[in-house]
């Protein structure tokens, strides 16, 4: 249900995708790149979408849904 799993990591593979780094620093610098690039309301918006499934898995109590 975090943030990461749903929307920080896809949009790092998209961005990172098909590149080949020489070494840690440059994927270091190449994924700072990415996520300071991505807009403060893209951001909000992800957490927003995790109160809701956070709200959805208390209503479920334990069931599963979509």
């Amino acid at each position: 249900m975090a943030p990461c799993d749903f929307y920080l990591f896809g949009k790092l593979h998209l961005a990172m995708k098909g590149n080949r780094y020489a070494d840690v620093d440059a994927i270091q610098k190449a994924t700072t790149a990415i996520l300071n690039a991505i807009p403060t309301n893209d951001l909000k918006k992800s957490f927003d979408n995790l109160l809701e499934r956070a709200k959805r898995c208390i209503q479920a109590e334990g069931d599963y849904f979509e």
